[in-house]
């Protein structure tokens, strides 16, 4: 099943297919006590590394890296030419070219509640960074070429290139006073 049909069902909450094969596209390489899920998908060249796990209906793009033992939850999308470390939360959606060595939580402001059923997962766009500790919570949106600091907590939309440092502590690109970044980005 095809990943945009298995949103399209998520978003009507029908269940998505178990037993539907997982996809392994022409050059990938996939190590050891590596987990994938049904209906899964990985596009050409990716890295899989030792003991990664990939939850079911998950799109993973083309020349994308999961390292470190990644936890990748269900139906989660993640773009061409990331690297992906940490744990990733069901739902969440992510770009092309992002760095996310932080977690992406849930809120669980309602625990008894199935994940995504009250409260969507984050979205993170083209280009940004998510650093080594850094936890993402709930909903929000990383934009576009935002940089999150190390161990840094973010709770709130982050606008388009934008560094954020501590508890949601954001500051523009342009503002950053911090030359390895910009010299970086």
């Amino acid at each position: 099943m095809h990943l945009g049909l298995v949103r399209e069902a998520w978003a009507r909450e029908e269940k998505v297919p178990s037993g539907c094969a997982v996809t392994i596209a022409d050059g990938c390489t996939i190590s050891a006590n590596v987990v994938i899920h049904d209906s899964s998908s990985l596009e050409s060249s990716c890295f899989v590394d030792d003991g990664c796990r990939v939850g079911y209906g998950c799109r993973i793009g083309a020349a994308t890296r999961l390292e470190y033992g990644a936890f990748i939850g269900d139906r989660v999308a993640i773009g061409e030419s990331c690297v992906i470390a940490g744990f990733v939360c069901d739902g969440v959606v992510i770009g092309r070219r992002v760095i996310a060595m932080g977690n992406f939580v849930h809120k669980l402001s309602a625990p008894h509640e199935p994940w995504g059923a009250i409260e969507s997962a984050a979205v993170v766009e083209d280009g940004a960074v998510v650093g080594l500790g850094a936890t993402v919570v709930g909903g929000v949106t990383i934009g576009r070429g935002s940089y999150v600091a190390a161990a840094a907590l973010v709770s709130k939309d982050v606008p388009p290139h934008s560094v954020v440092t501590g508890v949601n502590a954001v500051t523009a690109m342009s503002d950053w006073q911090g030359s390895e970044l910009r010299m970086g980005l």
